[in-house]
């Protein structure tokens, strides 16, 4: 079988095409900076002049921002959390008035990261459902 002049380029082509495919990529991955700046700021739900350890629901929602940061996690009592957003809600249920103790870990380009603790007062009171009262005590929520 002869090959053709059209065959020889045609195999030469592949030939060439295949061996340039094979050359390695050049990737970069840019700048590795490790998150500075952290700020925390925590809400409690209800917290006034009045009640300054919140409205007893121990519900606190969470803000943290850093620069260079791509994503946060939260940790609190060993439960780790990841938010991209940098926000995140706890509801604390130790009853009376308690300081819980919450870490941001803000995670930067690479995994690089640099954390941040912040102490925040709550009051978690528990006040049963009517419908739960009504069936222990006979509880009448119209009185």
């Amino acid at each position: 079988m002869k090959f053709t002049y059209i065959s020889r380029v045609l195999c030469l082509t592949l030939v060439i095409v295949f061996f340039n495919s094979c050359e390695e990529n050049d990737y970069e991955f840019g700048d590795i900076v490790t998150p500075s700046s952290i700020e925390i700021t925590a809400e409690v739900v209800g917290q006034d002049a009045t009640k300054p350890n919140g409205d007893g629901s121990g519900t606190v929602n969470f803000t943290a921002t850093a620069s260079n940061a791509l994503s946060y996690k939260f940790v609190y009592n060993g439960s780790e959390t990841v938010k991209p957003d940098g926000r995140m809600t706890y509801n604390f249920s130790e009853l009376g008035v308690n300081t819980y103790t919450v870490t941001v870990i803000a995670i930067g380009a690479g995994g690089v990261s640099s954390s941040k603790a912040i102490q925040v007062d709550v009051l978690a009171v528990y006040s049963a459902p009517d419908d739960l009262r009504t069936l222990l005590y006979g509880y009448d929520p119209s009185n």
